[in-house]
């Protein structure tokens, strides 16, 4: 295609281009953030058994009239069941969590009874509650826990450790490398020296694709030089994904495709009809690297890293994606008013605040100009404007992407 792509489109051919990565098995300390490869089964029922909600007795509800006596045969501790049956007229002690002995259907609360050497008196009148917990209320045996596709977070490892599992099947976190390109940029930290920049997409990106559940290292910067260039592409070769910020555009000194095509890669699609990041590309080396080509202005890159970087994240990880990012979208009023759009659909960086109504306004961040970081950082949602949309005021309602 000779003109720019739409967002969806080139979003498409990602999802075409990409495959999961291969399935480790991990135990469940090492899995957090990972994409579980398989379905998590539960091999137990939670709880395994009838347990004690309260402290107090384990005793049959038919003997808890008020003013009942009842005998105490024993006691029931968490880890310790009580190896025996209540009969009429009997009870045991109980701890919270503590097996219910078998016979018992009531849990009578230590503060409704009164005890008396080996006996418990009923002091207060039984409501319908009886304080157990019954086996499998939580999850039964052969229950699917967590779903192929979705990230394990701490509760979801906690329910996979409730089941029975000390491993999970996760996709391979992707290996992404990040390379900077340009003359101008300056490492972080150094002393400034003529007319430079400090490199902030070394730093931002590996941190960003790390949050995007990869394992992201800056592997380097290469200057405005296609040998130099060239070079530093094969270094990425072994990587999941190799993301590329700078020389994506069409000036004299964007020389990284012209590498990228030495080196035998292939041009999925270059160019989106999109603000912040119209020169964003996307291919693949003959190693099998997918390859990112990004903006070099830091809002730009960001932005695009959040539309494209993600979605690579997802496919090799095989969680289901959007193929339609409009349908992540939220709505919001905005707060100012908003001057027709151009061409390319655009988001900008934008604040979420809740109103005193309990609804949610959005308002921009400052300049959308994409070399300013201030505004990026004060961000935490892009608002989303398409293409040739018109202008609006204030208190119109809007989409918007969150951070």
């Amino acid at each position: 295609m000779s003109g720019p792509l739409s967002l969806r489109e080139a979003r498409h051919l990602i999802i075409d281009a990409c495959t999961t990565l291969d399935v480790q098995e991990l135990p469940l300390a090492d899995a957090l953030g990972m994409v579980a490869a398989q379905d998590v089964t539960a091999v137990v029922s939670h709880p395994p058994h009838a347990l004690a909600a309260m402290d107090g007795y384990a005793v049959r509800n038919a003997d808890c009239a008020l003013g009942s006596c009842l005998e105490i045969i024993g006691e029931s501790r968490a880890g310790a069941p009580f190896d025996g049956s209540i009969a009429e007229g009997k009870a045991t002690l109980i701890s919270t969590g503590a097996h219910i002995p078998d016979g018992a259907d009531r849990v009578l609360i230590l503060e409704d009874g009164e005890r008396s050497a080996n006996t418990v008196r009923v002091t207060d009148e039984q409501s319908d509650a009886r304080h157990i917990r019954h086996e499998g209320i939580d999850f039964s045996y052969g229950d699917i826990l967590v779903h192929s596709g979705t990230r394990l977070t701490p509760a979801a490892l906690a329910l996979t450790a409730a089941a029975g599992l000390g491993t999970v099947a996760v996709q391979r976190r992707p290996r992404v490398a990040v390379l900077t390109n340009g003359d101008e940029l300056l490492d972080p930290g150094t002393s400034p020296a003529g007319p430079t920049v400090y490199d902030s997409n070394s730093i931002a990106l590996p941190a960003q694709f790390t949050a995007f559940g990869a394992e992201a290292h800056w592997i380097g910067r290469a200057g405005d030089r296609q040998d130099q260039v060239k070079t530093m592409l094969a270094r990425g070769a072994n990587a999941d994904l190799l993301v590329i910020a700078g020389g994506a555009s069409v000036g004299p000194h964007d020389l990284v495709k012209g590498a990228f095509a030495a080196l035998g890669g292939t041009i999925v699609f270059s160019k989106v009809a999109l603000k912040p990041g119209k020169p964003v590309w996307f291919g693949k080396l003959s190693s099998g690297t997918h390859v990112l080509g990004l903006p070099g202005n830091p809002a730009s890159s960001y932005v695009t890293a959040e539309l494209f970087g993600r979605l690579v994240i997802q496919c090799l990880t095989g969680t289901p994606p959007a193929l339609d990012v409009t349908d992540t979208f939220r709505p919001a009023l905005v707060s100012e008013n908003l001057p027709a759009n151009g061409p390319r659909d655009t988001f900008q960086r934008a604040v979420l605040s809740l109103r005193a109504d309990g609804t949610t306004a959005i308002a921009q961040t400052g300049s959308q100009d994409s070399s300013l970081l201030r505004p990026l950082a004060a961000a935490n949602a892009l608002l989303f404007r398409n293409a040739n949309a018109p202008a609006i005021q204030a208190g119109a309602l809007v989409s918007y992407l969150p951070l």
